[in-house]
């Protein structure tokens, strides 16, 4: 089973938001792959590079991430070639149970 999360442009936008997710996964047990944070389309478009950084760090901490309502904003297919992860995300992997 995964848990997804929906994640403000607030949210995103703090300083310490990575290190809040990996200390509510220490503190709940729950496997990083087992969580699936949704990021809308405007909170990762208000400032790319953040997001990036932000996402990429997510990205080693094991979490899984979507973007959420992409293309009802401003967006271009183009701006998923800068989003993208480097591995396919629909690779079955292990399961989320424990």
């Amino acid at each position: 089973m995964r848990i997804a999360v929906n994640v403000s442009a607030r949210q995103l936008a703090e300083p310490d938001f990575v290190q809040g997710v990996a200390e509510v996964l220490a503190d709940t047990g729950l496997a990083p792959r087992c969580l699936e944070l949704e990021l809308t389309e405007s909170a990762v478009m208000n400032d790319v590079a953040h997001a990036t950084a932000v996402m990429h760090e997510l990205k080693k901490l094991g979490v899984k991430l979507a973007i959420d309502d992409f293309g009802t904003g401003y967006s271009s297919l183009a701006h998923l070639k800068r989003l993208r992860d480097r591995r396919a995300e629909d690779r079955p992997g292990p399961l989320c149970a424990t």
